[in-house]
Formats: C-alpha cells, sequence, structure tokens
C-alpha cells in the first residue's frame, strides 16, 4: 500500500504541474467529496461518497487522465481509494506548509 500511495502522490504532482486548470477542479471535487465522508460513519463512507454529484463529476473527469494518474481501473472501488489517498496526500501537504 505504502508503494501505490507513494506512486499516486508522485503522479498527482506531475499532474498538477502539467494540467494546472484540471488538476484545479479535481482537487476542488476531491476536497469536498473527502468533506461529504467525514459527516459518515466509517462504514458507509465509500458508497455515500460514490452516490454524490461531485463524485460523479470527479469521476468523469479523472478517468479521463487515468493512465497520467495512475487510477489503475473504471471502478468505483478503485477511484474511490485513488480519492482517498489524494485527500490524504493534500492534508499532509496543507500541514507541512502549515509548520
Amino acid at each position: 500500500m505504502r508503494a501505490y500511495v507513494q506512486d499516486t502522490a508522485r503522479r498527482w504532482m506531475q499532474f498538477q504541474a502539467s494540467h494546472a486548470l484540471v488538476a484545479g477542479e479535481l482537487r476542488e471535487l476531491v476536497l469536498s467529496v473527502c468533506g461529504d465522508m467525514s459527516n459518515v460513519s466509517r462504514k458507509k463512507q465509500v458508497e455515500a461518497m460514490t452516490a454524490s454529484d461531485q463524485f460523479k463529476k470527479l469521476s468523469k473527469i479523472a478517468l479521463q487522465h487515468k493512465e497520467l494518474l495512475g487510477i489503475r481501473d473504471d471502478t468505483e472501488r478503485e477511484l474511490a481509494l485513488w480519492v482517498r489517498t489524494i485527500c490524504f496526500c493534500s492534508v499532509l501537504a496543507t500541514s507541512k506548509d502549515a509548520r
């Protein structure tokens, strides 16, 4: 799992550098979806996340760039894992910037 997180974080940084506008839109959607997850019990997080309109919009955009982003297949489960990973990386980056 550690290798997946590191690879996803690396790909996300590269994508942000080369596709700034799309990456900005994806980042806002990811953070919105992750914010929605915090209001739901752990067991229901993925179901609640994948049912949201933001997730559907995020899915459409992200899957257009899935090779660059490291999304391995077109399933909701894979995309949910990618979203949680990007959210985690964003939180870490924000906490490092705050120091």
